[in-house]
């Protein structure tokens, strides 16, 4: 398993999420990607376009909005196979 310890400052604008989520991606490492901010400010339309556009690799997505234990977590992800 491994722990990661990266942190990215907040506030961070498009371009660099956008850079921040390709790391990710190109990482075989790293499993989760949890983006974090206020909201309303297009978390989930800035992930589902970035997803959409390099559609040619499979990724899973799931929202955490209303979930509230791990295990709806986990069913979300399944339901969204």
């Amino acid at each position: 398993m491994v722990n990661s310890t990266n942190i990215f400052r907040s506030g961070v604008n498009r371009r660099e999420a956008e850079n921040i989520i390709h790391k990710f991606l190109n990482n075989k490492d790293y499993k989760v990607l949890a983006v974090k901010g206020k909201w309303g400010i297009g978390k989930t339309h800035l992930v589902r376009n970035f997803l959409y556009e390099h559609r040619n690799n499979y990724y899973l997505y799931a929202s955490v909005f209303g979930i509230s234990s791990i295990e709806h977590l986990k069913a979300r992800i399944v339901a969204n196979y």
